[in-house]
């Protein structure tokens, strides 16, 4: 907020954010200010992370580079219960996607099968890249899609069982835990 965003000299850039969202240790309030742990929580850290991003974007904005901006804002992970137990239920993560060339129209919701792996091939395609042999765009799979996406699920070590690495698989609708798939559950030795 401070030093502001200012134009570069290079024509285009890739620039990746890491927030801390809602992940400990809990020490910024919504307006993200600096707090003690015992003033902030959870849900109050996300609004202050949300509180950042929507200040980057208002100065992309005052910029004149919003437009012509592409903007991809996602979690790193769902929320789960914890990291000791199997998964009861589907853990899914926002995503909101902006490609270049397009601002001032109203939010658009798809519900297409999507995960990760269309990252790579989405920002080489912004780019002007090749990007055929990577997979498809955020845009390119269908709604109606039925492609298989995967979720790893790191089990820590407890007094009763070992350290584990569950892999899920996932069809159709990620939000429906009936889709979900455990195909392997492997022990993970130190």
């Amino acid at each position: 907020k401070e030093q502001k965003l200012r134009r570069g000299t290079q024509e285009k850039q890739f620039i990746y954010l890491h927030l801390q969202g809602p992940h400990a240790p809990y020490v910024m309030n919504e307006r993200a200010e600096p707090v003690p742990s015992e003033k902030s929580g959870s849900t109050i850290q996300t609004k202050g992370s949300f509180h950042i991003v929507y200040e980057y974007l208002d100065q992309l904005k005052r910029l004149g580079l919003y437009k012509n901006s592409t903007t991809v804002i996602t979690g790193d992970h769902g929320s789960r219960r914890d990291d000791i137990s199997p998964l009861e239920s589907a853990i899914v993560t926002g995503l909101f996607v902006k490609p270049a060339g397009r601002a001032g129209e109203p939010l658009a919701f798809n519900s297409a099968p999507v995960s990760s792996d269309n990252l790579r091939p989405f920002i080489y395609e912004q780019a002007g890249l090749p990007y055929a042999s990577l997979g498809k765009t955020y845009f390119e799979v269908p709604q109606n899609a039925e492609n298989a996406r995967y979720l790893y699920h790191r089990l820590k070590k407890t007094d009763k069982n070992p350290s584990r690495l569950l892999i899920y698989e996932i069809k159709g609708d990620a939000n429906r835990f009936e889709n979900w798939t455990l195909i392997e559950d492997r022990v993970i030795e130190y």
